[in-house]
């Protein structure tokens, strides 16, 4: 943890260090790591580098020397300051490292008052950037890496009651109700034609014996926020959700549907696969085109194919092996017009 490798420092009896001995401390996993906490260090004014050019030659570089900034200061007037604050900030742990509290005091102190004179307004739940606000009348200080560690030291973090707002999606939602089906479509144009249909006739809303509830844009990786899908269904349609997808038949596509359902363990998440076999059944092979842009391959299909039959797994791997793709747009307006029955007139 960072404020336990800032102790380390301070308590070092010596002035200067040099960066082996703080690559020794620190232990990072690479370098770019190392750099990172170094940095962070200097941010927080732990130690201070010495000499301009005396660096290590690596982009971006490090210095080779740091003085460490505790040996003149004096931290006593901080003492009575600490032993005002709300009595769950560790006060003791504060008193016995004076410059700890210094480097916390901005997110402490804010905290402490809330704490003392507005602990009421915790019983009600806020989003995470309302609470920011409330306390530090900063939006953003959740967010923030040091604000993060202080309020994990502080072991303060779930009484802070607030919750995160989930990642708004494009959607287009036909009835609410406690039991719903959503379609979520990988591209814009095959989403928008879903929504024009089912805009224009609300009642066919059934698709191959399912029936629609709402459909869902996914807007390519977005839809692989860890948990994103999963706080759509509790928060924004409150219900309980069978979720379908349906996106291209390439490789990408295959692995968005593997990605989508290991980001969201909890949500119940099938293949439509009927629309793929749409896909399968519809297009003409000798027409179809050789996947453009290079796609990662060695991915698990397994979970992908076991929704389909043995003859359509057969098409689909020879598909891929042939390194021939079908987007979702193969599936166009009059298709889908008439896989929903609807009467263009």
């Amino acid at each position: 943890m960072k404020e336990d490798l800032s102790q380390k420092l301070l308590s070092l009896k010596k002035t200067f260090i040099t960066l082996n001995e703080l690559e020794n401390i620190v232990l990072a996993n690479n370098y770019d790591e190392l750099r990172a906490i170094v940095n962070e260090q200097i941010a927080d004014e732990v130690i201070m580098a010495v000499g301009k050019k005396n660096t290590n030659g690596l982009i971006p570089p490090l210095h080779l020397k740091y003085r460490i900034c505790n040996t003149a200061e004096d931290l006593s007037p901080y003492f009575d300051e600490i032993r005002h604050l709300h009595p769950d900030l560790k006060i003791s742990e504060y008193l016995a490292n004076p410059h700890l509290y210094k480097m916390h005091r901005h997110i402490v102190l804010p905290l402490s008052d809330m704490l003392k004179t507005r602990s009421e307004t915790l019983r009600h739940k806020m989003s995470k950037n309302e609470r920011a606000y409330s306390i530090w009348h900063d939006e953003k200080m959740l967010d923030d890496s040091k604000a993060k560690s202080v309020i994990a030291f502080l072991e303060i973090a779930e009484r802070l009651n607030y919750y995160l707002t989930p990642e708004p999606f494009f959607d287009f939602v036909l009835r609410s109700q406690k039991e719903m089906t959503v379609l979520i479509i990988e591209n814009k144009d095959t989403w928008f034609t879903f929504r024009k249909l089912l805009t224009k006739n609300p009642e066919k809303c059934c698709l191959h014996g399912t029936q629609l509830d709402a459909v869902l844009y996914g807007e390519g990786n977005k839809v692989t926020k860890p948990g994103g899908i999963q706080a759509y269904a509790d928060n924004v349609l409150s219900a309980n959700v069978q979720f379908l997808y349906f996106g291209d038949l390439d490789f990408t596509g295959i692995d968005l549907f593997s990605r989508v359902c290991k980001a969201n363990p909890g949500a119940n998440i099938k293949l439509f696969a009927e629309l793929y076999q749409d896909m399968l059944d519809l297009t003409e092979w000798d027409q179809l085109g050789q996947i453009r842009k290079k796609q990662k391959t060695d991915i698990n299909m397994n979970g992908f194919l076991s929704f389909f039959s043995a003859d359509h797994m057969i098409m689909i791997q020879e598909l891929l092996k042939a390194n021939k793709y079908i987007p979702q747009e193969a599936i166009n307006y009059p298709i889908l017009a008439t896989l929903l029955q609807v009467n263009e007139g």
